[in-house]
């Protein structure tokens, strides 16, 4: 994957959207100007009368880098944090003998994994398809009741 990060479209916001967001204006959005922030999407307001979704808006639409968003692709890193291992290359399970479950990314598509459950040798497929951040996945796993 060449670049870690993408700009998202504003389709894929939701409550617990994880982004990053950098201003070069001081003091904008709590943010230390020339400096990234990694936020949670909640919906509310922000700064005076301009909300989070108009500001994501702005930065999305805008040729200008005053305001910029951004979201890192998923990565190793992302998929160990919610409970899972690495067992070899890109697969990994979660380490639960009485309910296991694996991720396997596809070796000649990026972003496309395959979920299931079971054990390596005798799985049943959840998922198989696109998941391009950190925030889908979980949102993913907490639909296949995988996590809590």
């Amino acid at each position: 994957m060449e670049n870690k990060y993408y700009t998202p479209s504003l389709e894929e916001f939701h409550v617990g959207f994880e982004y990053s967001y950098k201003s070069n204006l001081w003091g904008y959005l709590d943010c230390t100007k020339g400096y990234w922030a990694l936020v949670e999407f909640s919906a509310g307001s922000s700064e005076g009368d301009l909300s989070e979704i108009q500001m994501i808006q702005n930065a999305i639409d805008s040729e200008s880098d005053d305001i910029e968003v951004r979201v890192k692709h998923l990565d190793h890193e992302d998929i160990e944090s919610l409970g899972f291992k690495l067992v070899s290359s890109d697969w990994y399970h979660n380490n639960n003998d009485e309910n296991p479950f694996q991720i396997l990314k596809s070796y000649n598509k990026e972003n496309e994994y395959h979920i299931s459950s079971g054990t390596h040798e005798h799985n049943k497929t959840l998922f198989n398809g696109v998941i391009k951040n950190k925030s889908e996945l979980k949102r993913l796993l907490k639909q296949l009741k995988i996590i809590d």
